[in-house]
């Protein structure tokens, strides 16, 4: 149910593999190292993704829209663990959180080019 681009990103987020200020630094790049989304902390996988503030509010978003409670930790492993009834609603939840993760990774883009941020309810209404 999703696009290519967001099955690339989710792929690339499970492994890890997103060009995070962090990850860019151990391979020489020299980088800012404030996250700037929110500002606050060091830019990380873990931070990026669900370990800030700006994040965490677009899952809540998510979360509260699809009626269930989603977990900060393990989002996508929560997600192909879901045990329901309905298989459409498990491929709608996680078609969802994949989309959350791109959006969230083009928001980090926009930001890092435009240095201005969108508020959390405009990334959830893409979703």
């Amino acid at each position: 149910m999703n696009t290519h681009k967001h099955s690339f990103i989710a792929w690339l987020y499970v492994l890890k593999r997103l060009a995070t200020k962090d990850r860019l630094g151990q391979h020489g790049v020299l980088v800012d190292g404030n996250y700037d989304l929110c500002g606050v902390d060091y830019e990380t996988h873990e931070h990026l993704f669900f370990g800030c503030k700006y994040s965490r509010k677009c899952l809540d978003l998510v979360s509260s829209w699809l009626g269930c409670s989603i977990p900060v930790q393990n989002v996508l492993s929560w997600c192909i663990q879901l045990k329901m009834k309905s298989l459409f609603k498990k491929q709608v939840i996680h078609s969802a959180v994949v989309a959350l993760i791109y959006l969230i990774w083009m928001e980090r883009n926009y930001c890092r080019i435009e240095q201005s941020v969108h508020h959390p309810v405009r990334v959830f209404q893409q979703v």
